[in-house]
């Protein structure tokens, strides 16, 4: 699947590196990779499809509730919840409490910034996908599916 980035500014790096999300966010078209700014650069990547993992996958695919049990322990379901999209952090205090302590190990609600968490949630979706050995995974965000690349994937500049 050939995929899209769009950045207000040049991108020096010849692959996708860490970042916040574990990776780098894509659009299944040019039209979609607007991004943060108005884009003058356009980057692709191209991975098989086999390789990119769904979100929506994981709370019934054996290996990713596996790993999630390891990383999260008892909040392995509802993170995996999470990911997918069954549940929101928006709409569901207790998923987003539940999040908050798996991600970030804090067991208190005070002051928690949803958005902040919500893009934890995105970036835990991409290192469990790296654990399984995938290149990416799609996740629902408020442009519709997006994905994110992980770090060492290549960049072509469009």
């Amino acid at each position: 699947m050939k995929l899209w980035h769009g950045s207000p500014t040049k991108i020096n790096s010849p692959v996708i590196l860490e970042g916040r999300f574990h990776g780098m966010f894509f659009a299944s078209s040019k039209e979609s990779a607007v991004g943060l700014g108005v884009p003058k650069h356009f980057y692709t990547v191209e991975i098989p499809d086999e390789e990119i993992a769904d979100a929506r996958d994981f709370l019934y695919d054996h290996s990713a509730t596996q790993e999630a049990i390891k990383a999260y322990g008892d909040d392995a379901e509802t993170m995996l919840m999470l990911m997918g999209g069954y549940v929101s952090e928006w709409d569901d205090p207790e998923a987003a409490h539940t999040a908050n302590r798996a991600i970030n190990g804090i067991d208190e609600d005070p002051g928690m910034d949803i958005d902040e968490l919500s893009w934890d949630i995105q970036k835990e979706s991409a290192i469990l996908a790296g654990k399984m050995g995938y290149k990416a995974v799609a996740v629902e965000d408020e442009h519709g599916t997006s994905f994110i690349v992980l770090p060492g994937e290549k960049l072509k500049e469009d």
